[in-house]
């Protein structure tokens, strides 16, 4: 029988209801534990944005047990999303073992987790800080460096918030709502600077005064910053490449052109390697075995339709990702054809030197990369110095 990741993956399910995946997974008791396995490996599949719906999905049928401990779930792969090393708690604790939602750990902080549906029962806040005391103590994990994170599912929370202000624990708790806590996500994913952007949102969840708002700043413009330099490498900036590029050949620039060329990259993908990929970041996917994983870029035609050409950008964070699985390839939508180049990583790393380079002090250094098309052959483009380089048997041929 099927496992409901299998299902997942195979499109079965896609579009079910939080209840209904519930329903499918074990004997349909999530607090059952193969039940609560299940349900958790399948929610390592689901893409950022289907976490989301799962999530107001529950918020909306708050008053269901196992739509609370489903949403205890969804908060916590959130949390690996985030690049947390997550600990998943029980779904009900006790006096004598006290347990959190969660233990999300980072190199240097830790926090307890608690996700908050509602206001119906008060909070406690000594409770809480049991769960601090307790988690640290058990790990051996210094105290100082942690604190309570509780992730609210309601936008009204002036009740709560005076009443963590008011404590003896206010300098240990914070609050974030699950749309925020969503939000982060993608901005995190979304970011060419991946990292640099991670370690700031870490920075932001801690408890600390903000009458100097530097940090929060430094997220926003590097964010903005990051997104805005990968959807130049897609468009192809007039300012970024070289002249005789400058104009495009009117290609169709709409969104949904290019989310649906992203689509169909995938889906040759996945048919070529026999294994589906999840959406790491906006450019960025990976298997689900974790084995195999591909950058995407998307360009216009800025040549003719009997001479196509194209440019794209290739940047050091985007060269790491492909480098850190067994296989992995730089992919190159051509908007107009159905087709995209696949480069594989080693090739076009070996030929990162005979390609051109933009470096700037107020932005990351990436190389060019110029594909062509000459009698029906599919050429890299390297500077004067060197021959181009015959790609065509990369050309990747895409699904109707």
């Amino acid at each position: 029988m099927a496992t409901l990741t299998e299902l997942w993956v195979a499109g079965q399910l896609e579009g079910k209801h939080s209840k209904q995946i519930i329903g499918l997974a074990g004997n349909g008791k999530i607090r059952d534990v193969e039940t609560s396995r299940e349900i958790r490996n399948c929610l390592q599949a689901v893409s950022l944005e289907d976490l989301q719906r799962f999530a107001r999905e529950c918020l909306e049928d708050g008053k269901a047990e196992d739509s609370g401990y489903f949403l205890q779930d969804v908060i916590n792969e959130l949390g690996c999303r985030l690049g947390f090393d997550v600990e998943f708690g029980r779904y009900q604790g006790s006096r004598a073992m006290p347990a959190p939602d969660g233990t999300w750990r980072a190199a240097d902080w830790m926090f307890i987790v608690e996700v908050k549906t509602s206001d119906a029962y008060r909070i406690s806040l000594d409770r809480l800080a049991v769960y601090r005391n307790t988690v640290a103590g058990e790990s051996g994990a210094n105290l100082a460096a942690s604190s309570v994170l509780v992730v609210v599912g309601r936008q009204d929370t002036g009740e709560l918030e005076a009443q963590v202000r008011g404590s003896k624990h206010a300098w240990d708790m914070r609050l974030i709502g699950i749309d925020a806590l969503f939000k982060l996500a993608f901005l995190h994913r979304d970011s060419v600077e991946q990292e640099a952007v991670l370690d700031k949102i870490r920075a932001i969840l801690r408890p600390r005064e903000y009458t100097r708002v530097d940090g929060l700043l430094e997220v926003v413009f590097e964010t903005a910053l990051a997104v805005t330099v990968e959807e130049r490498q897609e468009v192809g900036s007039p300012g970024s490449e070289p002249q005789s590029k400058a104009k495009a050949s009117g290609n169709d620039d709409s969104a949904s052109a290019k989310e649906e060329l992203r689509r169909r990259v995938l889906s040759a993908m996945e048919a070529r390697h026999r294994t589906k990929f999840k959406k790491v970041r906006r450019s960025l996917y990976e298997s689900l075995d974790c084995e195999t994983r591909y950058s995407l870029a998307i360009s216009k035609n800025y040549g003719s339709a009997e001479k196509a050409s194209y440019w794209y950008a290739f940047h050091p964070p985007q060269q790491l990702f492909v480098e850190g699985v067994r296989s992995g390839f730089a992919v190159f939508g051509c908007e107009g054809l159905a087709a995209a180049v696949a480069l594989p990583r080693d090739l076009l790393v070996a030929n990162l030197p005979s390609l051109s380079q933009t470096q700037s002090a107020d932005r990351p250094a990436y190389w060019h990369v110029f594909i062509k098309t000459v009698l029906g052959r599919f050429l890299l483009e390297t500077k004067k110095a060197h021959a181009d380089i015959d790609v065509t048997e990369h050309v990747l041929e895409l699904p109707a």
